[in-house]
């Protein structure tokens, strides 16, 4: 309340924007500068900005009246707990915390992003809202094609009535028929994307909805043209940034597009955008305590398995160096390579060439580890324990497999190409045949599949991206799992997988800067990468 005689200075909160509005005053104006993400409102004659913890404190300081909902935001988000929604006929038992997440949903509309950490259910939580609110029909899931099996599973064991569902397929359009589920993979939406613009959908569920993180795919432009019709919309992902801050923008803008308008001044704020004489450069980060704050206040809601699932054993990583038996070949691919690196005259962190180079190194240190990898699930196979081996090339899978046959182990593979249902024979068989002990697995086993039967993997190859690598160990620490997880890591001496697993360690933390609110500082993995090997080069 303001006294009588003293300046009218008010604050509230809409859309996560602090509207602030004062008589004309020279210093106070130029207060207002001062603050992160501030714009003067012509229409409305008043300043806005972000609703942040350093905003707020600013207004506290100049007096300003703030109202509730400001106040409210100074307390810690993580305290923040949502109403346990009761979803009556659901035929799934819910955990509290998933309870909560529909209750976040219901609290935001029906738009929000569910970016809890991978094995915590939030494919059931998107589905119990789905039972909670039988009027929102039709409703679209768009999710990758390997999860397509998993939606329909989960919609007909958990839903009670109105779940029938149908599930677009082919690139050639066809008749659509009256239903009120929808499911797609986001290999096709481009291709369906004007049939479905005709549809009155009520509620759209991006699952994994990470894959439209790159801003000018077809499948993610055709996100944007179905989402912006769309009232409702929910995005689940355990890695809302699998590398960088830009990855997230699409998803934010789907959801809550008035947050973050316009792409360039997110960038430059958030991702320490600079322009070079090749173009923008949008890979680093920046104030990624801010962006936390600003996505946990307005449209997302995380949790860790450490804080809801205390009782899920923890997982263990074991590094394993190994001399790998192929110096020479590598040396020489090597030396090759280096030579090109401080040749070539182009923009090496966008070069193609760079990558297969750098992929065929890893291939080679691959092949390298494989005799003493053998002997290692030799090991393992004795001990009667199950295993999930992770890799990546196709070369270095086919030995995998042709010494697993040689040497009578009984597995099974899930490779890129694979079918829905190989897929689901693949998961099916090594979660209750106890006669199968390995699961071979390539960037296709990252998503929709649960392997708790194993508490071991063996990670041979690594990825680009953390995402992708937490993708993979969270096949094993999900909810079901009962053993403590073990990872082992088999990195190749004095190969570039030692600098690949150091980059990612260190991406990690740019991850966890932003979704879990600490401030480190971030760049993309090749472009780091390349510029450590040529500067290497260049002093040898």
């Amino acid at each position: 309340m303001q006294i009588k005689g003293e300046m009218d200075m008010r604050a509230k909160l809409k859309d996560n924007t602090i509207q602030i509005t004062f008589q004309y005053d020279p210093d106070l104006v130029q207060k207002m500068r001062s603050l992160d993400n501030r714009k003067w409102n012509p229409d409305f004659k008043r300043w806005e900005c972000v609703a942040i913890k350093q905003n707020i404190e600013k207004l506290v300081k100049w007096g300003f009246d703030l109202d509730d909902e400001i106040t409210n935001l100074t307390i810690p988000r993580k305290e923040k707990i949502y109403k346990e929604i009761e979803t009556p006929g659901f035929k799934k038992t819910l955990m509290p915390f998933q309870k909560q997440g529909v209750g976040f949903l219901v609290e935001k509309n029906g738009r929000g992003l569910i970016g809890d950490e991978m094995g915590l259910g939030k494919t059931v939580q998107a589905v119990a809202y789905l039972q909670a609110f039988p009027k929102i029909r039709p409703a679209l899931v768009i999710c990758p094609k390997s999860a397509i099996g998993t939606w329909e599973r989960e919609i007909n064991e958990c839903m009670a009535d109105n779940k029938t569902i149908h599930v677009l397929s082919g690139k050639t359009i066809k008749e659509i028929p009256q239903t009120n589920i929808y499911i797609i993979n986001y290999d096709i939406l481009s291709s369906w994307i004007d049939a479905l613009l005709d549809m009155p959908f009520e509620l759209i569920i991006f699952d994994e909805v990470h894959r439209i993180k790159s801003r000018k795919t077809q499948r993610t432009m055709a996100s944007q043209l179905i989402g912006k019709k769309t009232e409702k919309i929910i995005g689940l992902t355990g890695t809302p940034i699998q590398s960088r801050p830009v990855e997230i923008y699409n998803a934010i803008s789907l959801i809550n597009p008035t947050l973050f308008p316009n792409f360039f001044e997110f960038a430059k704020r958030y991702c320490n955008a600079k322009q070079s004489k090749w173009g923008w450069d949008f890979t680093g980060s920046s104030n990624t305590q801010e962006l936390h704050e600003i996505l946990t206040s307005a449209c997302m809601i995380r949790r860790l398995k450490k804080d809801v699932l205390p009782d899920l054993p923890e997982k263990t990583r074991t590094i394993i160096p190994i001399k790998i038996d192929n110096m020479e070949e590598y040396k020489f691919a090597e030396r090759s390579f280096s030579e090109w690196l401080l040749e070539t005259k182009e923009k090496i962190c966008a070069s193609a060439e760079a990558l297969t180079q750098i992929e065929y190194l890893k291939q080679i240190a691959a092949k390298g580890k494989l005799q003493e990898i053998f002997d290692w699930i030799e090991d393992v196979i004795e001990q009667s324990e199950k295993l999930v081996i992770m890799a990546h090339h196709k070369e270095i899978i086919k030995e995998l497999c042709l010494y697993l046959e040689k040497n009578s182990i009984k597995y099974v593979k899930l490779i890129g190409g694979s079918s829905d249902k190989e897929r689901k024979e693949a998961e099916e068989k090594f979660q209750t045949d106890k006669s199968i002990k390995i699961f071979v697995g390539s960037s296709a086993a990252e998503e929709a599949i649960t392997l708790t039967a194993a508490s071991m993997m063996a990670i041979i190859e690594l990825p680009w991206t953390p995402g992708s690598l937490d993708q993979r160990e969270d096949r094993i620490h999900r909810i079901g799992q009962t053993k403590g997880c073990n990872y082992y890591y088999f990195i190749g001496e004095k190969t570039i997988e030692e600098a690949i697993l150091k980059l990612l360690d260190a991406k990690r933390k740019t991850i966890t800067a932003v979704l879990d609110g600490t401030d480190v500082d971030e760049k993309s993995i090749l472009s780091e990468l390349l510029n450590e090997l040529k500067e290497e080069r260049r002093r040898k």
